[in-house]
């Protein structure tokens, strides 16, 4: 069905408080389309961080893998901050892919 919005994040500081960067998963959240006075509620909520678990209209899951499948190329989607085309997309965790150094002051 139609959502508003699907985010697929693997972050500690995001709606879940269950979230680990080292957990092997990402966390999916989806709103389903709704009015915009529920919508503001549910952001309200989120950016509280309570996020409205029981809302039918929130919905999230832990995930190594996803497929966003748009129902037209004019369903663009955004992927932090860049705007893509609206084609089958398969984002992955792929766990110590990366190795990250950083200075320490």
């Amino acid at each position: 069905g139609p959502h508003l919005i699907v985010a697929a994040v693997k972050t500690e500081r995001t709606v879940a408080s269950h979230a680990h960067l080292g957990d092997g998963s990402m966390d999916v959240f989806i709103v389903r389309a709704t009015g915009r006075l529920r919508l503001a509620a549910i952001f309200a909520q989120v950016a509280a961080g309570r996020p409205p678990l029981a809302d039918p209209a929130f919905q999230c899951w832990k995930a190594d893998w996803i497929q966003i499948v748009p129902e037209s190329e004019s369903d663009n989607f955004n992927v932090d901050g860049e705007v893509a085309a609206g084609l089958p997309t398969e984002i992955r965790v792929v766990p110590a892919a990366v190795t990250v150094f950083f200075a320490s002051w």
